[in-house]
């Protein structure tokens, strides 16, 4: 008998282990580089011209694992990006380069990004909310 508890004890504890790894992993595999591929009434043609892209990954260098980068065509945009386990994400502390720009797509995306309020990941595709609809759909830059 009490090698059944034991053995009950230690399925738990796998359980309970394994079920911990998993919502972990939720809230770092937002950590790379992002194409933008849906954008307001942008074309996904266009969106992959400017090379437009949202770059999550660990800034080397820098011990802030919030910093992150993003690049619509003309200008580099340094950001803070704070996703939580639940689907919240937050962007805040915008700061670019000051280029002029003949495309609104730097404007747009810098005015929408802070608005951001909910993530989703399905597979390859990062889908970015405001309070309202999908604003952004973006595509890891690492997927063949």
């Amino acid at each position: 008998m009490k090698t059944n508890k034991y053995i009950q004890v230690l399925l738990a504890a796998f359980i309970i282990i394994l079920l911990n790894g998993c919502s972990s992993q939720k809230t770092t595999n937002y950590k790379r580089q992002w194409m933008l591929v849906t954008f307001k009434d942008y074309t996904k043609e266009f969106l992959i011209e400017k090379k437009a892209a949202l770059n999550l990954s660990p800034i080397q260098g820098e011990d802030n694992s919030e910093s992150g980068t993003a690049y619509m065509g003309c200008n580099n945009i340094r950001l803070k990006a704070k996703f939580s386990n639940d689907g919240k994400v937050t962007f805040s502390d915008l700061i670019s380069t000051r280029m002029f720009c003949p495309e609104n797509l730097e404007n747009d995306f810098s005015k929408a990004i802070e608005k951001i309020t909910h993530y989703k990941i399905e597979g390859h595709f990062l889908y970015l909310y405001n309070e309202k609809e999908q604003q952004m759909k973006f595509i890891a830059a690492d997927w063949d």
